[in-house]
C-alpha cells in the first residue's frame, strides 16, 4: 500500500551531522529521538543495491552544487523495504537548518 509522508532533515557535510525530524525518524521505522544523526546513520539502512548510486548522486550535488532529486530503497528495522524520494540542494558556508539541505 503506497503512502506519502514528508519531511525535512538537513546534513552538514563538514561536520558529519544529519539533523532529523520526528516524521523523518517514523518514515525510517525508528522511534522519535533514536536517530544517531551521522553521515553513517543515514546510509545505513539503504538498500544496499541502491547505495553506491544515491552516494555518487550526493557527491555530484556537493561537486556540481547542483540540487539533487533522488528515489531509493530503504529496509526498515522490521526487514520490510520502503521507497522514498529525496530532494536536495547544496548551500556553502551556511550554518542554519533549512528543509532538505546539505551544508558544507
Amino acid at each position: 500500500m503506497p503512502i506519502s509522508m514528508s519531511s525535512d532533515a538537513s546534513c552538514f557535510i563538514r561536520l558529519g551531522r544529519v539533523i532529523s525530524s520526528p516524521e523523518l525518524e517514523r518514515i525510517h521505522g525508528l522511534e522519535p529521538g533514536t536517530y544517531a544523526g551521522t553521515f553513517e546513520a543515514y546510509q545505513s539502512d539503504m538498500q544496499p543495491e541502491d547505495r553506491e548510486r544515491v552516494l555518487a548522486q550526493v557527491a555530484r550535488t556537493i561537486e556540481t552544487r547542483e540540487a539533487h532529486h533522488l528515489e531509493y530503497r530503504i529496509v526498515l528495522p522490521g526487514g520490510d523495504v520502503r521507497w522514498l524520494e529525496a530532494r536536495g540542494q547544496l548551500f556553502l558556508g551556511v550554518f542554519m537548518p533549512v528543509a532538505g539541505q546539505l551544508f558544507l
